[in-house]
């Protein structure tokens, strides 16, 4: 109790001097900007995470180029996704993966590339396991800089296979006249999961993951019905 109470003077002290460097144009200069972020964290690590997530959406209206837009955009997807809302986080999490240009040359003082990978990782796995679908997609359709175009590329194909399975799922279910319609969703999105394995693929014609793409592509389309696209992508797959 006495360190938490001498921790708590710490953050007030700091964020008490951090706030003597704000002002009207505080966005504007990476000082002020520094000092906003700051004062999130250390809202934060105080316990305070509604004060701490209002500070963070503050340094949404600041430059996309500047190091704190992407980590409160990090931190306030973090935030929101721990309390269960999943929409708001999606966003969060795609404002920060667009900030990324290319993996190669990214340099963030406050959030490591590694450090976004994983939660962003951690995030689309939770959301195709609770078939928040719509949202996996969007983190895909976000990720080629942060992770790669490759992997971008398999994570959207992965998501589209996921949502047709469970369409259809659901629709052994139902009666005809409700699941007609669901099945045939659900056909089309693994058609479309279908044409990205078949675009992955080409990508990685060099390498050993070629044949597994082909595969993915060939059973996809398979379960589509998208039947002579099927037959063609098993006979180049039986080659490899």
């Amino acid at each position: 109790p006495d360190l938490e109470r001498q921790a708590a003077e710490r953050f007030r002290l700091a964020t008490s001097t951090l706030r003597e460097i704000l002002g009207d144009d505080a966005l504007k200069t990476p000082a002020g900007r520094q000092a906003t972020y700051l004062v999130g964290v250390c809202l934060l690590e105080s316990g305070d995470g509604p004060g701490a997530l209002g500070q963070f959406g503050r340094l949404r209206q600041c430059d996309p180029l500047a190091p704190e837009y992407l980590a409160a955009a990090y931190q306030e997807a973090t935030l929101l996704r721990a309390a269960g809302r999943n929409r708001e986080a999606a966003a969060g999490y795609c404002r920060a993966l667009k900030a990324v240009d290319d993996a190669e040359s990214y340099r963030n003082p406050w959030v490591s590339l590694e450090q976004l990978r994983r939660r962003v990782a951690e995030a689309y796995q939770s959301f195709l396991e609770k078939r928040d679908f719509a949202l996996g997609l969007q983190l895909a359709q976000s990720a080629a800089g942060a992770f790669s175009p490759d992997r971008a590329l398999q994570m959207e194909a992965e998501t589209y296979r996921a949502w047709g399975r469970d369409l259809i799922a659901q629709a052994e279910s139902l009666a005809r006249e409700k699941a007609d319609p669901l099945a045939r969703e659900g056909r089309l999105q693994l058609r479309r999961a279908s044409r990205l394995y078949h675009r992955l693929a080409k990508q990685r014609i060099t390498t050993r993951y070629y044949p597994n793409d082909l595969w993915d592509s060939a059973t996809c389309a398979l379960e589509g019905r998208e039947f002579r696209s099927a037959s063609r992508l098993f006979e180049e797959f039986l080659k490899q």
